[in-house]
């Protein structure tokens, strides 16, 4: 589930809510396009969050601080391609940026695959 455009924070609180409601189970959920705002809180619901590496959202090295300062917990990050800019190789940069910040082979692992394998395998 995508949260994009503004205003993120209503937004993702709103897609919370729904989410609630549905009694769909958060370990099967991946709320897209969270922020530095927003993470927490859909980490606390129990959801993963997905962080779009892309020019006009999360940064590389945005999302570098991210996980240095979160855990791999309960995040995932990714590229995209579409309607306007795009930055293909946006995942593999940020991979070797979180290794050359020092984290470990098994953290930038769970960021850039293990968490989002996991959320597609408890969806079969």
């Amino acid at each position: 589930m995508a949260t994009t455009n503004s205003p993120k924070d209503g937004t993702t609180r709103r897609v919370l809510q729904l989410l609630k409601d549905s009694q769909v189970e958060p370990s099967k959920i991946l709320i897209d396009g969270a922020t530095g705002r927003t993470v927490k809180l859909i980490r606390a619901c129990g959801y993963t969050a997905g962080f779009t590496i892309h020019p006009d959202g999360t940064r590389a090295e945005e999302a570098v601080a991210l996980v240095k300062k979160l855990g791999a917990e309960g995040l995932v990050l990714s590229t995209a391609a579409g309607a306007g800019a795009t930055d293909l190789l946006g995942l593999a940069r940020t991979a070797h940026l979180l290794q050359k910040a020092g984290l470990s082979r098994a953290v930038v692992s769970r960021v850039t695959f293990d968490n989002a394998a996991a959320l597609l395998e408890a969806g079969v």
